[in-house]
C-alpha cells in the first residue's frame, strides 16, 4: 500500500481569501467623500483640561471640505453639552482658534444622536464649505469644561470629508 503524500502550499484557503475580499470591498465601499476618520481614546480617570486631541491630516488636493467632531460619551457625563476648544494649523502655519459647544441631550435630559446600551454618539460640524489647501494641517481639540478631569467622555474623533455640492 502506498502512503499519500501531504505537501504544504502557500495557498491561502479558499475561505480566507474570500473574506479577504469581502473585507476589502466593505472597506472601499465606506471610502466615498470621507478623506481621513480617526478618534482617540479619553483616559478611564477623564479628559483632563490641559490634554489636547491632535490630529495631523495630510491633505492632497486644494478643495473644499467639511470637518467634522464625534464625541462618544457614557451616561455617566453629567451635562447636556459640551464646550471644546479648536486649534487648526494650516500648512502655511497660520492657526485658526474656534470654541463649539456641542449639544448632547435635549432640554429633558435625554441624549441626542445614536447609541447602544449606556454609549451614545454624536457628530457635530467644526467647519462646513471649509477652503482647505493641499498640505499637512494639524486639528487640535480641548475640552473647555472648566473641570480638570472630565468624566464620562470616552472617544473624540475627526472626520474630513469633500463638502458635496
Amino acid at each position: 500500500m502506498k502512503e499519500k503524500r501531504i505537501t504544504k502550499t502557500n495557498h491561502t484557503p479558499r475561505s480566507s481569501r474570500l473574506l479577504l475580499l469581502l473585507g476589502f470591498m466593505l472597506a472601499m465601499s465606506c471610502t466615498g467623500n470621507e478623506i481621513y476618520n480617526k478618534h482617540v481614546t479619553i483616559n478611564n480617570d477623564g479628559w483632563n483640561s490641559y490634554d489636547s486631541k491632535t490630529f495631523t491630516i495630510e491633505i492632497g488636493q486644494d478643495g473644499i471640505y467639511d470637518i467634522n467632531t464625534f464625541v462618544r460619551h457614557d451616561n455617566q457625563y453629567q451635562y447636556s453639552n459640551l464646550w471644546l476648544f479648536v486649534d487648526h494649523t494650516r500648512p502655511d502655519s497660520t492657526t485658526t482658534n474656534d470654541t463649539i459647544n456641542i449639544k448632547l441631550a435635549d432640554h429633558y435630559g435625554n441624549w441626542i444622536g445614536g447609541g447602544w446600551g449606556s454609549t451614545h454618539q454624536i457628530q457635530h460640524p467644526i467647519a462646513i464649505k471649509q477652503e482647505l489647501d493641499s498640505g499637512t494641517h494639524t486639528i487640535s481639540i480641548t475640552q473647555a469644561m472648566r473641570e480638570n478631569q472630565l468624566q464620562g467622555i470616552k472617544n473624540i474623533g475627526l472626520n474630513i470629508q469633500y463638502h458635496k455640492q
